[in-house]
């Protein structure tokens, strides 16, 4: 406490309040901002945004305003004592130009700390899904948006019963996270996939990891656009990784590389809905038999 009181005060060396209360300390805040969006598809995104959210108000309203008080601070004392000034006035320029820049970006930090508050705190609209067996225990049935908690409810399933061989995917939008995670448990499983109403946009992430998969007459796989209009590098950053994860998930099933450049050219707020015989000649699907028929239940 007498440490953080101390360069509060100013009272810290101009070299230990500059190098390692400001550089080595924004530092670790730039590896922790890093560290957190590689993680957000092994964990719940609302905790990861909850984490966020509360060390964005960490740093912004405690640690940040400390960097800055004790280094203003620092500087003056040191130019009292020591009669000179280069140093103390290029540190002092230095808080200045960042306390304009954090006021510049003030809109933009308001803005990301209320979406991960939002997410945090906010019910899921898109937990409207069930997860239900069928055909003896044998088949799980997914319908609805693919929310967070998809992915558990199925894996508890699977351990409730061992013999479970396929999973019927009839969902829409849902999460990326949640879908990734589903595809780990279907390949885990070696599940064989399948849907009866229509799989679209993040659904056909854990549909093509499928051990075998088929579509139900009628049915049709919907691929969606992985850009944003976005301009920040985050946002544009992360839709990259989701891209390139799904294309590195579709290349190890063997589907073919032309097919997952169209998948990956397709325009913002756009579908692309091949057909069968295409889907069949890039090994999308495998077999137009399906393991499992909704109506003979």
């Amino acid at each position: 406490m007498d440490y953080i009181l101390n360069h509060w005060r100013g009272q810290h060396s101009l070299a230990k309040t500059f190098w390692i209360n400001f550089i080595l300390i924004n530092l670790l805040i730039a590896i922790i901002n890093l560290s957190y969006s590689y993680f957000d598809y092994n964990y719940d995104p609302r905790k990861v945004a909850f984490f966020v959210f509360l060390f964005n108000i960490f740093n912004l309203c405690i640690c940040w305003p400390w960097q800055m008080v004790g280094l203003w601070r620092s500087s003056r004392r040191n130019m009292r004592e020591t009669g000179k000034k280069l140093w103390p006035l290029l540190i002092i320029s230095c808080v200045i130009i960042g306390c304009a820049f954090q006021f510049w970006r003030a809109k933009d930090n308001f803005f990301i700390m209320k979406e991960n508050y939002q997410l945090a705190s906010t019910p899921d609209e898109k937990n409207a899904f069930t997860v239900t067996l069928a055909d003896n225990n044998s088949i799980i049935v997914v319908q609805g948006f693919m929310g967070y908690g998809v992915s558990k409810e199925v894996s508890s399933l699977l351990k409730k019963n061992p013999k479970i061989k396929g999973i019927v995917l009839d969902s829409n939008i849902g999460r990326y996270s949640e879908a990734f995670i589903l595809a780990e448990v279907i390949q885990h499983h070696q599940l064989n996939t399948t849907s009866s109403h229509g799989c679209q946009s993040v659904c056909v992430i854990p549909y093509i990891a499928g051990k075998n998969r088929t579509l139900e007459k009628g049915a049709r796989l919907s691929f969606t656009s992985y850009e944003t209009i976005y301009e920040d590098y985050k946002v544009q950053n992360e839709y990259a990784r989701i891209a390139q994860r799904v294309e590195n998930l579709f290349m190890r099933q063997n589907v073919d590389q032309n097919f997952i450049s169209d998948m990956l050219d397709v325009p913002y707020q756009q579908f692309w809905q091949p057909s069968r015989e295409q889907l069949i000649a890039a090994n999308v699907i495998q077999d137009i038999k399906s393991f499992y028929v909704e109506n003979q239940f």
